[in-house]
């Protein structure tokens, strides 16, 4: 992969709320959440699991 593809954990920390946001009003599930916001599947499931884990 190269280097410029590739985001780093502060840059997806970014999107966070949105995240929250389109999961748990929108209802929509990780793979849309990642197309709307330009990232990765497992990116998107990664934040989810570590704001559950309650590592915001």
């Amino acid at each position: 992969m190269i280097a410029a593809e590739q985001s780093t954990e502060e840059d997806v920390g970014s999107h966070d709320d949105a995240i929250l946001y389109l999961w748990r009003e929108e209802k929509l599930d990780t793979f849309e959440i990642a197309q709307r916001r330009g990232l990765k599947e497992w990116q998107v499931a990664n934040r989810l699991l570590h704001v559950r884990e309650g590592g915001k």
